[in-house]
């Protein structure tokens, strides 16, 4: 994770199979970006993790490229921003 890799299946399987056991999450949770892979669907039936809904968010492609060229990201850091005018230039900022 630290190198900006893939984190494998059976991390993030680990991971939230750990966190939906927590009190917290008793009532249910929101899943965002799982499972995001066959391994990780296939891990969910395994579990018996039940989805009880679907929310699908459509957004039209020109949008999306729209949105993602509008992004800036500082190199070396986590640090990044999303500017609705992409003039901007300041040193050390990147597109």
């Amino acid at each position: 994770m630290e190198s900006g890799g893939l984190v494998s299946d059976e991390i993030i399987i680990g991971l939230v199979k750990e966190r939906l056991e927590a009190p917290d999450c008793a009532p249910g949770c929101l899943f965002d970006g799982f499972p995001r892979t066959i391994p990780q669907a296939r891990a969910m039936v395994d579990e018996q993790i039940a989805i009880d809904h679907v929310l699908e968010i459509a957004v039209a492609d020109d949008e999306i490229i729209n949105r993602l060229s509008g992004r800036r990201v500082h190199p070396g850091s986590v640090v990044s921003t999303t500017l609705s005018t992409t003039h901007l230039n300041k040193k050390g900022w990147m597109m």
